[in-house]
């Protein structure tokens, strides 16, 4: 399935933060660390569950404040993440 991936480098995060006050398109450009890619689809937690085919999805407001770094990558969730980070969560 395809997915947002977030993976920045430190020197990626860095200049991205630089330029991104001058230049706000910098937050989703190749230099951000952000990409569509595919990923494999998940497993269900327990026999119970079921998967439903998503039509439209979203990403919410951390996931957004992540892609215009308005915070320290150290911040995110306070450390229950790891990277590569999977935006849009938001369906």
């Amino acid at each position: 399935m395809q997915a947002i991936v977030y993976q920045p480098s430190v020197v990626r995060w860095v200049m991205c933060k630089a330029l991104g006050a001058l230049y706000p398109a910098a937050h989703w450009s190749a230099l951000s660390g952000l990409r569509l890619a595919e990923v494999p689809v998940p497993k269900l937690p327990g026999p119970r569950w079921v998967r439903l085919r998503t039509i439209l999805g979203g990403i919410c407001g951390t996931d957004l404040s992540i892609i215009l770094q308005r915070d320290h990558p150290a911040s995110y969730l306070q450390g229950q993440v790891s990277f590569p980070l999977i935006l849009g969560h938001e369906n």
